[in-house]
């Protein structure tokens, strides 16, 4: 289930520590935990729906585990925002996966197309077709979900302690392997 998640994780790594003055290993190495991450939080994600295994105290453990350890996310924020995602989908202003600061995306046909026209938004909307494909896997669900992980993990720090701690524990892991590659 995680095998192939840990594997490209270990790939990333050990390409770091063996050949750590190569540029080209350490964009393989960026690769392969990209690779890992978007694995991990598929399986987290059927974790999180309880479907992988009878009990469900082995789900949320082995979800808990998956987001936090291995793939670097918050999974309690994740079970808050799919809940809320679950409840209304794709309704604005309830819907976390449609909803954006900003109106940074706007949906339908109509829409993104008049206030383009018009001028009132911030952005270009009439091409936000163009631009989101790239802006959003990387900026909006990785980044984003990150810095509101954070300040909910923060605001909820007294419930959420083990998970934080679980989360720096990924990211001094990250953040020291990466850097010791650079020197």
């Amino acid at each position: 289930m995680t095998g192939i998640g840990i594997l490209f994780e270990g790939a990333g790594i050990a390409l770091l520590w063996l050949f750590p003055a190569s540029w080209t290993a350490w964009i393989i190495a960026v690769v392969c935990i990209f690779i890992s991450g978007a694995h991990m939080q598929e399986v987290g994600h059927d974790l999180g729906h309880y479907s992988c295994f009878k009990n469900l105290k082995y789900n949320y453990w082995a979800q808990n585990i998956t987001f936090t350890f291995l793939g670097g996310q918050s999974s309690s924020f994740w079970n808050k925002r799919h809940n809320e995602h679950h409840s209304k989908p794709s309704v604005i202003s309830k819907d976390p996966d449609v909803t954006f600061p900003g109106n940074v995306i706007l949906l339908g046909n109509d829409m993104p197309k008049d206030v383009g026209r018009k001028g009132k938004g911030m952005l270009p909307y009439q091409y936000q077709h163009i631009y989101l494909t790239i802006a959003f896997p990387i900026f909006l669900l990785t980044i984003g979900f990150n810095i509101k992980a954070s300040i909910y993990l923060y605001k909820n720090l007294a419930l959420k302690w083990t998970e934080a701690l679980w989360l720096m524990s990924f990211f001094y892991a990250m953040v020291s392997n990466l850097c010791s590659s650079l020197w």
